[in-house]
């Protein structure tokens, strides 16, 4: 992750896209793949979510991710599973938050090189599909990821909205 920490907001968004990583049981993914998952987490600091909504999104995410490398993962190679986490982390961003950052906005800013807009949405609503458009983790789950990723960036644990 050396090559890329140049485009984290902060140190620790290095060590909470590690845990994220390991929580979304991501084994391969490239340089540029990590580039982008940090300049998605500038984007939310960017765009003032705090840190315990960010741990929130990657809770959720990295769940999300799990259930479409399952029925996805064989076609997927290392490069496009930050795209796909990405585009997972989306989805959670809209489920856990009251304001949410729009599609457009991370199309533009993340996206933009790699596919349409509408493609973009497309894949969205097939990562619900996968997931039976069931958002809501089992509590347990969802603490234990939540848990994980506080930990990694030293924050006090605090009640998740979620």
């Amino acid at each position: 992750m050396y090559p890329v920490r140049k485009y984290a907001h902060c140190t620790d968004d290095v060590y909470l896209l590690g845990a994220f990583l390991e929580l979304a049981g991501v084994k391969d993914i490239d340089s540029k793949s990590m580039a982008l998952l940090l300049k998605m987490l500038r984007l939310l600091h960017q765009c003032s979510y705090s840190a315990v909504d960010i741990c929130s999104t990657l809770a959720h995410a990295s769940a999300y991710f799990i259930d479409v490398f399952t029925v996805c993962g064989g076609y997927m190679d290392a490069a496009e599973v930050g795209n796909v986490i990405a585009t997972a982390s989306f989805l959670a961003h809209c489920y856990t938050q009251d304001e949410t950052c729009p599609l457009h906005i991370w199309h533009k800013h993340l996206f933009r090189g790699y596919c349409k807009l509408k493609k973009l949405s497309e894949a969205v609503v097939r990562i619900m599909a996968i997931r039976k458009y069931m958002l809501r983790l089992d509590e347990d789950d969802l603490d234990r990821r939540y848990q994980t990723l506080c930990g990694a960036i030293r924050m006090p644990l605090v009640e998740h909205v979620c």
